[in-house]
């Protein structure tokens, strides 16, 4: 079962599929997954779950953690599942300093 779906990935998968040179078919092929299917992750159609990712990143010869942070960085603005929220929520904001009161007399 998947940890969680990145949705909203598309454009990194497709430019790192492109820069290994490898066509839909080849990356498909390499990662165990049906043509249509990349297709449908490149075209932001539909979500990719964490083990699907980290077989098309095995496919492309890039960690899996590398390309999973590079698609969660490129879809944070549009964050919209609180778990992958709370992941990215201790990178995205610094904690604030507490305000002090004032003990003037």
């Amino acid at each position: 079962m998947a940890e969680f779906v990145i949705r909203g990935a598309g454009e990194v998968i497709a430019r790192r599929r492109k820069a290994a040179n490898l066509t839909l078919e080849a990356l498909a092929e390499k990662a165990g997954v049906d043509k249509s299917q990349v297709a449908k992750y490149e075209a932001n159609k539909v979500g990719i779950s964490d083990q699907r990712l980290a077989a098309i990143a095995s496919a492309l010869g890039v960690p899996p953690a590398e390309l999973a942070f590079e698609c969660l960085l490129a879809i944070k603005p549009h964050l919209r599942s609180k778990p992958i929220g709370k992941l990215l929520g201790g990178l995205a904001r610094p904690k604030r300093p507490t305000k002090r009161k004032s003990t003037a007399a």
